[in-house]
């Protein structure tokens, strides 16, 4: 069917362009150079694209499709109604300070890690985002609120390696790449420094009132083993397994 293939590649490049470090993960190399966008205001934006992406999908005749259209359809329908509930109701992106911290090395280690492109093509990316970290951190601390303990200690332990990684692979782009050492060098100081205000927050700000629960309960559990992992079981029922 044209239109669903038409959606589905739609949605996907909806899906990597708001999530670039999602899109290198999977081998899409078009947003390399990008670090996530965490603004609130781009975050709900995203969510209304979504839920006006899941409109789309749910309009389509079902009957139309082949059977293996029909697994993207759901996958993806999935994916979308997964995405939306976790975003309004779930809310990690304001509970879960340890994402942020961990999203700063996984961006920049990926890129470094997987050899798809030569050293100095993945360096230019690698410092590219690396200047967006103190961007990236100030609009996560936006974010944050009623935050689990659990998370923030989490966050605060992750945070605090984001700088010795950072020395670390900026010494070995440099050796690489010597050609931009004096850049690299300059990006490492101004995201250490942003890391550095990141867990002088986590610690003084965020949980002095971090007092939230982590668990999400059992609705939101078995909301997942629908939707996300398509199981046709309950929290209950897997126990009792």
């Amino acid at each position: 069917m044209p239109e669903f293939k038409q959606l589905a590649d739609e949605i996907l490049q909806a899906f990597w362009r708001s999530s670039p470090f999602a899109a290198t993960f999977v081998g899409i190399h078009e947003y390399d150079h990008e670090l996530d966008n965490v603004d609130p205001d781009y975050l709900i934006g995203v969510n209304k694209e979504r839920k006006d992406f899941l409109n789309r999908l749910e309009a389509l005749d079902e009957s139309t499709l082949t059977p293996e259209e029909h697994i993207d359809w759901l996958l993806l329908k999935n994916f979308l109604v997964s995405s939306t509930r976790e975003f309004e109701e779930i809310r990690y992106w304001q509970k879960n300070a340890a994402e942020y911290a961990n999203l700063c090395v996984d961006a920049l280690h990926i890129l470094f890690l997987r050899e798809f492109a030569p050293i100095e093509e993945r360096a230019a990316a690698i410092l590219s985002r690396m200047k967006q970290i103190p961007r990236f951190l100030k609009d996560s601390k936006r974010n944050l609120k009623d935050a689990p303990p659990i998370f923030t200690n989490l966050a605060i332990e992750t945070n605090m390696g984001g700088r010795d990684f950072l020395q670390t692979i900026s010494a070995k782009l440099s050796d690489a790449v010597p050609a931009i050492a004096v850049d690299i060098d300059k990006a490492r100081k101004e995201a250490g420094t942003a890391i550095a205000d990141y867990g002088h927050f986590l610690e003084n700000e965020l949980l002095p009132k971090s007092n939230g629960e982590f668990a999400i309960g059992t609705e939101h559990f078995n909301f997942k083993l629908k939707t996300d992992h398509i199981l046709p079981y309950t929290a209950d029922q897997i126990l009792d397994y």
